[in-house]
């Protein structure tokens, strides 16, 4: 791999060399903030979304960081932020999305409603 880089993980955790309860924090940011962008494509794509795994996730995480002193926890705080900043984009796709039922695929109203 001549010449290749790989690029920075945005918001990546500490190495585990560091305090174990940051570490774990960080990992729970990680996992939602995943959870935050294939949420974000499924409600774009109009798909349907069950939220229990964004709500354990968050319950996680905030278990994790119940376990963080205060000065931890303001080590935390850019990547809590970021996730706050995430939820927006997700919570505006969700709330523009039709009530389930309502939405009906282009192709399959087509084939419903073709003249025969």
């Amino acid at each position: 791999m001549h010449g290749a880089t790989a690029e920075p993980v945005a918001c990546a955790p500490s190495a585990p060399a560091g305090n174990p309860a940051l570490f774990a924090a960080e990992q729970w940011v990680e996992e939602l903030r995943a959870l935050l962008v294939v949420s974000l494509a499924l409600a774009e794509a109009g798909r349907p979304l069950d939220l229990a795994g964004l709500d354990a996730a968050t319950g996680r995480l905030c278990a994790a960081v119940l376990d963080l002193g205060p000065e931890l926890g303001r080590r935390l705080r850019p990547r809590m932020v970021a996730l706050l900043e995430a939820i927006g984009p997700l919570e505006a796709a969700i709330r523009a999305a039709p009530p389930p039922g309502l939405a009906q695929p282009a192709a399959r109203y087509r084939t419903q409603n073709a003249p025969d």
